[in-house]
């Protein structure tokens, strides 16, 4: 048998890359479970698929949609316009961490007036926990940075609101790529989805990159209420001092550390309101 990873999934069919770089088509069952990243053995068809080490997930209203496998890197794709929902960023924070998977934001369209406020916002809020690069396509800034950066940690997933400028990132990261690029229309504030398939792509340098779909929300699955805070941007140090129950959820309960810290002014309430929003949400799958 040979051995590849699925570098595209069609929905009946998937591509398999091999060590080679030659790729393969092959024909799968609609529902066969495996998704880009996947490391498989195969011959004229798929006979195994090696134990992941993560998996990237999001809930939907149909149950849960596995987007990612083996992954060492998410890449946040963001942008001033058509601005990213800061619970999208929180959400997908705490999904890569979940899964062992180091998360780092990318703030795109750095040529845009609108930037520097965003990015200002952001790093204040995520940049002692989190990476943060500054890109542009037009004018190429940050971009040689972040390939470093990609280079360095082996196989990165790129998820991103619609118009977030995913496409065209993939595209001077990798120039074969050829995706296709949309432009937002000027009524148009979520932008259009143009990757229909998640591709994996190889970066001069040897890391990996995965592009997405674009999508409107990101939805947490299988963390549990009880696991959300430890996973929460900004909660680390008031953790350190414990809550007066164990399995606090840090919503209503007496003696909480992280309501004390939001009470003292040490967490804005603006975070504590956004976690309190995920909070409901994890409750509910």
């Amino acid at each position: 048998m040979k051995e590849g990873v699925i570098a595209s999934h069609f929905g009946v069919a998937v591509v398999i890359e091999e060590a080679s770089r030659e790729r393969v088509l092959l024909r799968v069952k609609r529902k066969s479970g495996l998704v880009v990243g996947d490391s498989v053995f195969f011959d004229s068809r798929i006979q195994n698929i090696a134990a992941r080490k993560n998996i990237l997930a999001r809930q939907t209203d149909h149950g849960i949609q596995e987007i990612a496998a083996n992954l060492d890197l998410l890449g946040i794709v963001v942008a001033p316009l058509p601005r990213t929902p800061q619970s999208f960023i929180d959400l997908a924070i705490v999904a890569a961490l979940h899964q062992g998977i180091r998360p780092v934001i990318i703030i795109n369209k750095a040529d845009l007036v609108e930037h520097a406020e965003f990015e200002t916002s952001l790093r204040k809020i995520f940049g002692a926990d989190i990476s943060i690069f500054a890109t542009s396509t037009t004018t190429n800034d940050g971009i040689e940075a972040l390939k470093n950066f990609l280079n360095k940690h082996g196989r990165a997933l790129f998820i991103g609101v619609s118009g977030s400028g995913k496409s065209s990132l993939v595209n001077t990261l990798v120039p074969d790529a050829g995706l296709d690029i949309g432009n937002l229309a000027p009524t148009d504030s979520h932008g259009k989805h143009v990757t229909t398939v998640s591709t994996l792509h190889h970066v001069d340098g040897g890391s990996e990159l995965i592009d997405t779909p674009g999508i409107r929300d990101f939805r947490i699955a299988s963390v549990q209420p009880v696991e959300l805070a430890a996973l929460f941007v900004g909660f680390a140090q008031w953790l350190k001092v414990p809550c007066r129950f164990r399995n606090c959820l840090h919503d209503h309960e007496p003696g909480c550390s992280i309501r004390q810290a939001v009470s003292d002014l040490h967490i804005e309430k603006s975070r504590y309101e956004i976690y309190l929003e995920l909070l409901r949400a994890s409750k509910q799958i």
